[in-house]
């Protein structure tokens, strides 16, 4: 028995464990010999009785002082397992007899242990996971071992400090952090940004993936996407289909007057407190009912009730955010986080909307970090790589020739009296197919959604059709100017199709 069979036993010991209930755990490290195991977390009941299993640590003998324990009994399946893995990696097979009385099992009938090959020993032993085992429960296909005892952890591949990681969904920073090594990353093809799960054994305090199991949701083996940036881009074509059933104004004027492509930039310019949060809020509640699109939510330097409101909607998985406490490094790092995984998806051939409330918000976080140095400075101390930071973000919405799609909905603030926001809004409105002005006079009267039509601007590449043409131009033209945006919110609010509001308007 060498030192490699007893690290490799108790790899296995360590992960099978790992996958069971707190009681059970308590309850065999009581019997194995572990001291006070009732009062041990998790993880250090599962280390001090793989330790004893192996014989590197002497285990101490059951105390009969203090209360009764509530529950001493042990689920036969660990017994068998632990037995079975001492037969794989050690070769041994030490269950006594007198041992089944003790785990409520008849005495002569022996836990079934798989019979294994020399050749299986043998891979076993030299830690390859090809080794096929039997499953406890006959009627079960035989399974890798490693797919039995490891335990599959998952996250988004990212960069930090020139190490490659994974990161939790919410880009939350975690403590345990599964690293990735360079030789996986070739061998899966990752990519900045990837949604990886994969299988992790604990090194020295440190998570260690061993195998990568899947790539956005998707098994290695079946992976297949093109480069994002090297990708064909074309004007969008296809709608951004909302709920068939309206019940919100928003909507109905998203998807009857101003439809959003898929592919599309659109920039949402309002004033303060005119309603761009709400705006975003309704159109998350809809998309997230949409099975045809991956929703991602970012929201930058907001305050907590907002990121409430989202919380309730979104899922957490698919919402990152930051709130005033936060840095402007963090700020940043979190959208880049939001935005390397929106790309993945959309090489895979997914489409995806983003909203991000608000764009203003990351540029001035951008404009304090120490990445916007060393450029032009504006007269109100906005940095020209900041500017050109938020157009490179900005733009990475696009619809692709082959496949996939980004819409990017992100809210931009103007007339607020700050020259930064002015340079940032005319910079945003040069680049986006599709301005949605929010009228702060509307707002006001209580008039939601406070659009102004008006000033509605859209690229050549129109999505309506020529009746619905008409029916905008006439709206612009003729109906606003002499009836007003009150009385097309009434119409809105009454018209239950396309067909009824058509109906209404004549």
């Amino acid at each position: 028995m060498t030192e490699k069979d007893i690290a490799q036993f108790k790899y296995a010991v360590k992960s099978f464990l790992s996958k069971q209930r707190i009681d059970q755990l308590r309850a065999y490290g009581r019997f194995v010999g572990v001291e006070k195991p009732t009062t041990k977390q998790k993880a250090i009941l599962i280390d001090e009785s793989a330790e004893i299993l192996s014989g590197e640590k002497e285990p101490v003998s059951q105390s009969r002082r203090g209360a009764p324990i509530k529950n001493d009994f042990i689920d036969p399946k660990i017994i068998g397992e632990i037995e079975h893995l001492k037969k794989v990696c050690l070769g041994l097979d030490t269950l006594e007899t007198e041992d089944f009385k003790i785990y409520g099992l008849e005495q002569g009938k022996p836990i079934p242990v798989c019979d294994f090959t020399a050749e299986m020993k043998r891979l076993a032993t030299v830690g390859h996971n090809l080794l096929q085992v039997a499953s406890p429960n006959a009627e079960e296909e035989p399974r890798d071992i490693r797919d039995c005892l490891d335990s599959v952890y998952s996250g988004q591949l990212v960069q930090l400090n020139g190490v490659s990681c994974l990161l939790p969904l919410t880009c939350i920073d975690s403590a345990e952090k599964i690293i990735i090594s360079v030789e996986l990353i070739r061998e899966a093809g990752l990519r900045e940004g990837d949604i990886v799960s994969c299988y992790a054994e604990k090194r020295s305090s440190v998570f260690i993936a061993t195998k990568i199991l899947t790539v956005n949701d998707v098994l290695t083996n079946s992976v297949r996407r093109t480069n994002f940036e090297e990708e064909a881009v074309c004007y969008a074509s296809e709608r951004l289909s909302l709920l068939s059933t309206h019940v919100s104004t928003t909507l109905k004027y998203l998807d009857w007057i101003s439809p959003i492509g898929k592919g599309q930039r659109v920039g949402v310019v309002s004033q303060p407190k005119a309603g761009k949060t709400n705006m975003l809020l309704e159109l998350a509640t809809s998309l997230t009912k949409n099975a045809k699109v991956d929703l991602l939510v970012l929201l930058v330097d907001q305050t907590p009730e907002t990121v409430g409101q989202f919380r309730k909607i979104v899922p957490s998985s698919h919402l990152v955010y930051t709130t005033y406490e936060d840095e402007p490094e963090r700020c940043v790092f979190a959208a880049n986080f939001l935005l390397q995984r929106a790309k993945r998806f959309v090489e895979s051939g997914r489409d995806v909307v983003l909203l991000v409330d608000s764009l203003s918000s990351l540029a001035r976080s951008f404009n304090e970090t120490n990445e916007s140095a060393g450029g032009k400075t504006y007269a109100c101390g906005l940095e020209s790589k900041t500017v050109h930071f938020i157009k490179k973000y900005f733009g990475s919405a696009r619809c692709l020739e082959n496949g996939g799609s980004l819409t990017m909905v992100g809210t931009v603030d103007c007339g607020t009296g700050n020259p930064m926001d002015d340079i940032l809004c005319s910079e945003i409105r040069n680049i986006s197919n599709l301005e949605i002005p929010l009228s702060d006079e509307l707002a006001i009267r209580r008039i939601y959604p406070a659009i102004d039509l008006s000033a509605v601007r859209r690229n050549t590449e129109s999505l309506l059709t020529d009746e619905e043409e008409r029916l905008v131009l006439f709206l612009k033209e003729r109906y606003l100017p002499k009836e007003g945006a009150e009385s097309l919110q009434k119409l809105l609010e009454k018209a239950t199709s396309y067909e009824d509001l058509i109906s209404n308007v004549k």
